[in-house]
This record gives C-alpha cells, sequence and structure tokens, in this order.
C-alpha cells in the first residue's frame, strides 16, 4: 500500500490529462515499470513509479543502490525502454518522441564520459555543434559556460590533464549546453573539493530559479537538503515516501532520536533486553525504531521540548538526569539525544530495501 502523499501524487498523474498536467510539471512520470530475467525469474526493479517535476523544481531522487533509482534515470534519458507505463518531457513521450525529447533534455551521468584528447574549449565546442546551436551564438555561450563554472584557467587543457573535480565541472557546464528545460544531474559533485561543490550548488539553485526543472541524485543529504524542493525516497522500485525536505522531517522526524549503546560483553543480548525493558517502563513515548547487536534506536516524540514519562512530564534534562543516574545499572557505554536528521529518515526506510537475489527468490516462491 502506497503512502499518502505518494498515492496522492499517482492519483494527481495517472487520472489527469497529460495536455494539461505538463503545463505545470515539464517532467510527467506515469506508471513507469521495468522488469528484468534473472535466472529464468523474472524480477520488478522499478513499479509502476509516478509523479511530476514542476518548473523552477529541483527534485531529490533518493535510494540505496538497487532501489531502482539508476534505473529510473536511464529510462527517463532514453537509455533504457520501460516495460510498460511511459513518460512525458515537455509533453513529448520518451517512447515514441526520443529524439525530439533529447532536444529538450540534458543529462550529467554519475562518471565523465568526456574526450581525453580534447581541451576544455574543443568540448564544449562539439557539445555545442551536437546540440545544433548557431555558429553565431556559440563563442558567446561558451565563454559564458567556461565563466560560470570557473573553467578560464582550464580553457585550453587536454581533458586527460585535468583533475577529477574539474572534470565534473566540465561535465556539469555541458549540461547546460542549449539551455534544456529539463536537466538530469547523476551524483555531480562526486570528486568536487568543498569549495566547488559548494559554488556548484549555488549554480543549480540559480537555474532553477530561472525556470529549469531539475531531477538530482545524490548520496549527500547535505547536498539534497541545499538543493531539493521536493524529494521521494525509493526502496524496492517504489517511492515510500514523497514531499520537501520539511514536510518529510515534519512527518517522520517529529521529536528526537535517542540512540543507546551497550558496552561489550559476553551476555550482550540479555543487556539490551535489560535497556529495552528500562526504556518501555520510564520513556513512555519512547519507540523502537532499530537494533543492531549492541545499539539501540529509539525515536521520541515530543512537544515543546517535553515528554511524557511514566512518572509525569519530562523535559530534554530530565531525560539526560535519567540515564546519566542509569548509566552504570543498564552498562551503557554512550547514549545521546539528537533532533532527527534527514539522513535518519532516509536510513529508516532504506533498511526496507531487499536486494536482487532476494526479490528473486520471492518470486520463484510463488
Amino acid at each position: 500500500m502506497l503512502e499518502s502523499d505518494v498515492a496522492k501524487e499517482a492519483r494527481r498523474i495517472n487520472n489527469g490529462n497529460i495536455k494539461e498536467l505538463v503545463f505545470e510539471d515539464p517532467l510527467i512520470v506515469k506508471a513507469l515499470t521495468k522488469k528484468f530475467k534473472k535466472n529464468r525469474t523474472e524480477f520488478t526493479a522499478v513499479d509502476k513509479l509516478s509523479f511530476g517535476v514542476g518548473k523552477n523544481e529541483c527534485f531529490g531522487l533518493l535510494g540505496l543502490n538497487g532501489a531502482g533509482k539508476t534505473t529510473t534515470f536511464k529510462m527517463l534519458t532514453g537509455e533504457l525502454l520501460p516495460t510498460s507505463g511511459n513518460a512525458y518531457i515537455n509533453g513529448k513521450e520518451i517512447v515514441r518522441e526520443r529524439s525530439k525529447v533529447r532536444r529538450d533534455m540534458a543529462f550529467c551521468p554519475q562518471f565523465d564520459y568526456l574526450p581525453e584528447y580534447l581541451t576544455v574549449q574543443d568540448v564544449f565546442n562539439l557539445f555545442s555543434a551536437l546540440r545544433g546551436l548557431e555558429r553565431k551564438t556559440i563563442k558567446k555561450v561558451i565563454n559564458d559556460l567556461i565563466a560560470i563554472f570557473k573553467l578560464d584557467e582550464y580553457r585550453d587543457k587536454y581533458i586527460q590533464n585535468l583533475s577529477g573535480g574539474n572534470k565534473r565541472k566540465v561535465s556539469s557546464g555541458l549540461t547546460f549546453v542549449g539551455r534544456p528545460s529539463v536537466i538530469f544531474l547523476d551524483e555531480p559533485t562526486t570528486g568536487m573539493d568543498p569549495a566547488a561543490r559548494r559554488y556548484l550548488w549555488t549554480v543549480i539553485k540559480k537555474a532553477r530559479e530561472m525556470g529549469l526543472t531539475i531531477i538530482l541524485t545524490t548520496h549527500s543529504m547535505e547536498e539534497c537538503e541545499a538543493l531539493a524542493t521536493r524529494l521521494g525516497i525509493m526502496v524496492n522500485g517504489q517511492f515510500k515516501c514523497l514531499g520537501s525536505v520539511q514536510q518529510l522531517k515534519n512527518k517522520y522526524g517529529k521529536g528526537y532520536t535517542l540512540i543507546l549503546k551497550c558496552k561489550s560483553a559476553t551476555d550482550i543480548g540479555s543487556q539490551v533486553l535489560k535497556v529495552e525493558l528500562f526504556v518501555a517502563n520510564n520513556i513512555r513515548f519512547a519507540k523502537l525504531k532499530d537494533k543492531q547487536q549492541d545499539t539501540l534506536f529509539y525515536q521520541i516524540e515530543m512537544e515543546d521540548n517535553i515528554v511524557y514519562g511514566q512518572d509525569g512530564i519530562q523535559t530534554i534534562a530530565d531525560l539526560f538526569t535519567l540515564l546519566e543516574s542509569n548509566k552504570e545499572l543498564l552498562k551503557l557505554e554512550t547514549y545521546s539525544l539528537s533532533q532527527t536528521t534527514l539522513e535518519q529518515i532516509f536510513l529508516s526506510f532504506a533498511r526496507e530495501q531487499k536486494s536482487d537475489d532476494d526479490l528473486v527468490k520471492k518470486k520463484s516462491k510463488k
């Protein structure tokens, strides 16, 4: 069963008229599905994915390896054909109108596929010609992009002599040649130093503000918080949640995360159980979210920094006092209380991810 916001978005897209939706959403993904065969058994990598991305929007597509985000990217950029469903860029079908779609979109791949024996200037010239730019405009376009991406001093250097970070700058810059309306960025800042990374964030933000539609994949939650106006977390080929960073924090990260780590011991199982019972009896609204050998992760719902325990109202200070006074009794090595982060929300969903082999085994048993 789909989460409420995911289901609402799916209904909006699946029940809507593409010709009407395209006025708001340059990118429309409608029941997009991709199935593969492994060991003669079919499994679903992307399962009826439906969503739209509007103008002036940067949509973050998140998920662990195997969640389906790379397959989704490959279908949207025309590298893979979907098994069923479709997607539209400015109203054009990615399946039947691929050549037209490619004029409206650009893709920055995760790895730099650049001609090593050309200079930076030559590469921009080549891509400008491939994009069909008029000769009289090419020089200005190239000069502008080289300046924007701070590549002036590398203009006449061969690609093979650039650092990994500068190659990423070139790949990112090429994405903007020809002013496409929809841009796909796959891990755009990989290999960049912190200063270059933050500068590229500024460029991406400005591009979005100018009306571009941007779809971003990244493993950096900091990058996602800085750039994404909305995001979806994929698990097993479907969205598990959908919304802005703040909406997801309000919905899934309300309160605090309590982490309790027990000291190493031969009877670690009984020691962890003792801690669980203590929390259940003393911190009533603490929900166990995860357990990893000697460490317990709790979600504590709080309102105005107040949590209700067995003995009545407790503040954050009361919780620390409670844990500190019982630290030796519970044999705790460390404990921490912090506001729930986007990364913790992501990991709470990502733990549901199954491997391809697990999906194949499940399918073959039916």
